[in-house]
């Protein structure tokens, strides 16, 4: 985040409970999950291909996360 000198968690709306208790949901969570996991171990080896889960499944589920998803692999240091 622009002009903070440490990283913070950031949280985002995605949709309502009904999306939340959805199977597609509770998956992208665990694919979320450990991308994030991924990233802070610097496993390059699986960061690519966890984020085009997450981009494959996000389509589904919330189009606009998408393009969040994809920015990740030019943004890896955010995220470590």
């Amino acid at each position: 985040m622009a002009g903070r000198s440490s990283q913070m968690q950031i949280w985002a709306v995605a949709g309502d409970e009904t999306l939340a208790q959805s199977p597609d949901f509770a998956e992208l969570r665990s694919l979320h999950d450990g991308l994030l996991k991924d990233l802070a171990a610097k496993r390059d080896d699986r960061i690519v291909d966890a984020i085009g889960k997450c981009v494959v499944l996000s389509e589904r589920i919330a189009p606009r996360l998408k393009e969040f998803y994809a920015a990740i692999e030019g943004r890896r240091s955010d995220f470590a």
